[in-house]
């Protein structure tokens, strides 16, 4: 998912006014959706082969997942923007599919198609990676084995 916020993020780099550095600033974007398609190549099996019914099941029994999300997750993997960067960054069903889930969560604070709320936008919008609170599991797992008297150790190996 990772991958529709690069492209969300060149979608809006692309409705910024003309400045000096914006073409350094869509390359950049360019860049990391590259490297995004190339990273996933490594593990195209992996994802081609992914168990939707199983993932669900287990987000769902977790966590309140909105049937929307579900549908935005599906549709994405189905146009399969990973395969190629051109397709990543040009594909109009992808980027209809972007610029549709930013209007359904922010309806009137969208900012595609929003100029004014693309002049305010700070530059980047979701580009931090999912790191679920690794630092701080960590950190708490050491101290769990430090208090059990096995030492501070790593967490990894716990």
């Amino acid at each position: 998912m990772y991958g529709a916020a690069l492209l969300y993020n060149l979608m809006l780099t692309e409705s910024l006014p003309p400045s000096d550095d914006l073409e350094e600033r869509l390359q950049q974007r360019r860049a990391a959706i590259t490297e995004w398609c190339t990273e996933l190549a490594a593990r195209a099996d992996g994802i081609q082969n992914w168990d939707h019914g199983g993932f669900w099941q287990l987000a769902k029994g977790s966590a309140n997942v909105r049937a929307s999300t579900e549908r935005f997750v599906e549709d994405w993997w189905k146009l399969t923007p990973w395969r190629d960067p051109q397709l990543a960054m040009s594909s109009p069903e992808a980027r209809e599919l972007i610029r549709a889930r930013e209007a359904a969560l922010k309806r009137s604070r969208a900012r595609l198609g929003n100029q004014r709320a693309i002049e305010l936008w700070n530059g980047a919008a979701g580009l931090s990676r999912l790191s679920y609170r690794w630092a701080v599991t960590t950190r708490m797992v050491n101290d769990i084995h430090a208090g059990l008297g096995l030492g501070g150790g790593d967490a990894r190996a716990a």
